[in-house]
């Protein structure tokens, strides 16, 4: 992808309109009819009011889109606050106004004052506080030229970049969200927002602002890991929700297996025919990649054993408990005990490069010194199994397949849609 210089506009000031206290916020127009420009805050941190709480900064005040209406405005900061959540009977409801006096104690400012709209306007809605959301773009239209269309029915919604914040025990944000909007009113429908990419758990993505291509393709930014980050959305029969491009799936290219002769592979130099140990006296033959996927990264659980081994796994993957019994990794806990009495001592997540699902004859292989079987969630076992064994066939005869590294071939999806899975 080529960079060019953008050169910046010139802005005469004409017709700049005065909104007053707002604090670290962004703007921008629904493009609907009736067309509204909004923007989010960024809410003041370590709220502290003895009267309704002592320190209440946890949940408060909550992270406000608001609505630009006409010029000259008055929307509180720093005088008043929207509350997020209060606890101990004191809270009045998401977004009701109250005074801050403790930024400005020769202010006059009372939760009454804070609570007159022809003084103050309320936002439009509330986002959970210390979310940090620092750009949002909104849902366009689904034209017939548009390849990768969204549903139709998310057309309006506000999608928010939420840097997430360090001024919250626990952490919140790290997240890209859908705010719904009423495409007849322009406006907050009031509705829960939906989580689109969820990132608090590993924090190994920081959203910072997006954009909507011509082609539906939501782009955005991530600071802490220099990323851009797509999503796009295949429409299916069911019209599905859209899903991260890739999946969250198999192995990174950093995950090692050992080969017959005792040596040790990385999995992006892993191929088929390669011979893997499978077991403490055995090694079977890698004959298939249904993902092999050099260039693009993924989420991955990286548990950690008392024996000093990490295996880096997709939370889908089945692994092998201590009787030797298939477990999903996402069931997983410290305290576990997998194959060959691996004690878990840690699970965290981490963004790591290559997404790579070898499966070798005897449907088990070790990797990072784990043994862990070839199968994933994706597909029923059963039918995995059926889908499998004429490919195994196919390679005892001589057959290498090394087309289906994307991902399972037209027949094998069309047989999933068969049995509704």
């Amino acid at each position: 992808m080529e960079f060019k210089n953008i050169e910046a506009p010139e802005c005469s000031g004409e017709f700049l309109s005065p909104f007053r206290c707002l604090r670290l916020s962004v703007a921008d127009s629904n493009g609907l009819s009736p067309a509204w420009f909004f923007r989010v805050e960024n809410g003041a941190d370590q709220l502290i009011r003895d009267d309704i709480g002592g320190d209440i900064h946890n949940d408060n005040p909550c992270e406000e889109i608001n609505q630009f209406t006409s010029a000259g405005k008055f929307y509180g900061y720093p005088y008043c606050f929207s509350e997020g959540i209060l606890d101990n009977g004191f809270g009045k409801g998401k977004m009701t106004q109250w005074a801050w006096p403790a930024t400005f104690p020769e202010a006059s400012f009372t939760d009454e004052d804070c609570r007159n709209e022809e003084l103050v306007k309320r936002p439009a809605y509330c986002l959970p506080a210390h979310w940090a959301p620092l750009g949002f773009a909104f849902q366009p239209p689904s034209g017939d030229d548009v390849e990768f269309p969204f549903p139709s029915d998310g057309e309006g919604d506000m999608i928010v970049f939420s840097h997430g914040s360090w001024n919250r025990n626990p952490p919140s944000g790290y997240a890209v969200a859908r705010v719904k909007f009423d495409i007849s009113t322009g406006m907050p429908t009031g509705d829960d927002y939906e989580l689109i990419h969820d990132f608090l758990e590993t924090r190994s993505v920081r959203p910072v602002d997006g954009i909507f291509l011509k082609d539906g393709t939501l782009l955005y930014t991530s600071d802490s890991s220099n990323e851009l980050i797509a999503i796009r959305h295949s429409p299916t029969d069911g019209d599905q929700p859209p899903a991260p491009v890739p999946q969250e799936i198999c192995f990174p290219g950093s995950s090692t297996v050992e080969l017959e002769d005792g040596s040790f592979k990385s999995m992006d130099l892993l191929d088929i025919g390669d011979r893997v140990r499978s077991s403490e006296t055995e090694f079977s033959t890698v004959f298939l990649f249904t993902r092999r996927m050099q260039k693009d990264s993924s989420l991955y659980m990286i548990v950690g054993f008392e024996s000093g081994e990490s295996l880096s796994v997709a939370s889908s993957h089945y692994l092998l408990d201590h009787s030797d019994k298939l477990i999903l990794a996402e069931e997983v806990a410290v305290g576990d005990v997998l194959y060959t009495e691996k004690v878990i001592t840690s699970i965290r997540r981490e963004r790591r490069m290559g997404v790579y699902h070898p499966h070798t004859l005897n449907d088990v292989l070790y990797v990072d010194g784990i043994r862990v079987s070839c199968f994933t969630s994706t597909v029923p076992l059963g039918l995995a199994r059926i889908l499998l064994w004429p490919l195994k066939v196919a390679f005892r005869l001589g057959y290498t397949f090394k087309g289906l590294e994307g991902g399972p071939p037209l027949w094998a999806t069309r047989l999933l849609k068969m049995v509704k899975w």
